[in-house]
């Protein structure tokens, strides 16, 4: 029985790949273009330095402390290690500002942020919400691969991830005091033994295999 459990012990090491959940986070403040300036600020975008992860399998970006005028004039994408680009928020909210709040961007959240929520200095609430687009230009420039979350898994997580904020507006102000990008991905797969561990390894089977043979063919006299 011992004989057993160490070949499925084996087994285990060989071929498992858990999964990870880690955030990586940004902290501020730094100030998102407006108030009389065009354009990305000089410290955008906000970069991630991802490592230790394998396969991307969920994505979610929190902002905290997020102050603006006008979210509608308000851009925002993600840019994966591997170069996918995904829309997180364009032409969202209306007239209306946030004050201080934290924001989800996430897949799963009930529903996308509405275009628009009621007039001029009605704060929009803190909140979870699907990526939040109605409009794709002009958006920083950048081709956009989608609005929808799902299209970074599958990807290697490590690299630089990157995070774009803007305003399309010359008129606008506006904070963010930090963001957090949280990966949920599998374990990097385990590297291909050596020959001299699978030589081992195969001598542990070898050894394995001869004392479960001497076990089974064992004769007791009473």
């Amino acid at each position: 029985m011992r004989s057993v459990k160490t070949l499925a012990i084996i087994g285990a090491l060989i071929g498992a790949t858990p999964a990870l959940a880690v955030d990586f986070t940004f902290t501020g403040p730094t100030a998102i273009p407006g108030n009389g300036t065009f354009g990305p600020a000089a410290d955008f975008p906000i970069e991630f330095s991802v490592s230790g992860l394998g396969t991307v399998t969920d994505v979610n970006v929190t902002l905290t402390g997020l102050t603006h005028s006008y979210s509608d004039d308000l851009q925002m994408i993600l840019v994966s290690a591997a170069g996918t680009r995904v829309l997180l928020m364009n032409e969202a909210g209306g007239p209306a500002n946030w004050n201080n709040d934290t924001v989800t961007f996430d897949q799963s959240a009930a529903a996308a942020m509405p275009n628009s929520f009621g007039g001029t200095n009605f704060n929009i609430p803190s909140g979870s919400y699907k990526p939040s687009a109605y409009s794709v230009g002009p958006v920083l420039s950048l081709l956009i691969d989608g609005d929808n979350l799902d299209l970074f898994n599958g990807e290697d997580a490590n690299g630089t991830w990157k995070l774009f904020i803007s305003d399309v507006s010359l008129f606008d102000a506006g904070s963010v005091q930090g963001v957090t990008l949280s990966i949920d991905a599998l374990t990097p797969p385990p590297a291909v033994p050596e020959p001299a561990t699978w030589a081992m390894l195969i001598g542990g089977f070898a050894l394995t295999g001869l004392a479960m043979r001497r076990s089974a063919t064992r004769v007791s006299f009473a």
